[in-house]
Parts: C-alpha cells; structure tokens; sequence
C-alpha cells in the first residue's frame, strides 16, 4: 500500500519537506492504520506527523440553522463552598427565554 500511495509523491514530498499527512479516506480505505504503512524500513508515522479525517460523504452537509432550536439551559448559582453567582438565573432565562425556546435548570 506504501508503493500505491506514498512512495509515487515521496520526492515531490521531500523537496516540498512536508512534515505533517492528512489522510482523508472514503470507505474501504477508513479503517486503514496509515500510520503503520511501511517503506521497507521505516514507519511512515516515522517520517511524518499523520492526521485522519472523514471523508465528505461521511458529513452531513446541510446547513441547518438555530432559529428553531431549543436549548437545554443549565447552571448554579449558590454552592456550598463558594460565593455565590447572583447573575446566573438572569443569564439562563435570557439563553432559554428570549434568545431559543428550552427548559432552564438552576441549582
């Protein structure tokens, strides 16, 4: 696999000195461990830092905004061992009350 993927771009690699490789593979290539590709001496994780992300067919593009969304408000404002936080209640119910619809939970 080292031969298919790496070695063909190895010198313009070199003579660009790349450090850093992202894989961004689809299926069937996902679950390779890139950085164990070897060149018959070393590691590829030898040579390089190797980074994986998914592929784009593996997101979900479609944009969706936060108009219709409801939120989950949570915080404290008297503790035990510590000063108390007067101005959270006043935050929680501008976050769940004026900005998105949702349900508070204080203390």
């Amino acid at each position: 696999m080292y031969r298919w993927l790496i070695e063909p771009i190895a010198p313009e690699l070199e003579k660009r000195q790349v450090n850093n490789l992202i894989f961004i593979a689809d299926y069937g290539l996902r679950s390779v461990p890139m950085a164990v590709l070897h060149d018959g001496q070393k590691f590829l994780i030898e040579k390089y830092s190797i980074a994986n992300t998914p592929s784009f067919s593996l997101l979900d593009t479609e944009f969706e905004g936060l108009q219709n969304s409801e939120v989950l408000a949570m915080g404290a404002s008297i503790f035990a061992d510590q000063e108390p936080l007067p101005a959270v209640p006043l935050e929680l119910q501008t976050i769940a009350g004026n900005l998105w619809p949702g349900q508070i939970f204080l203390n």
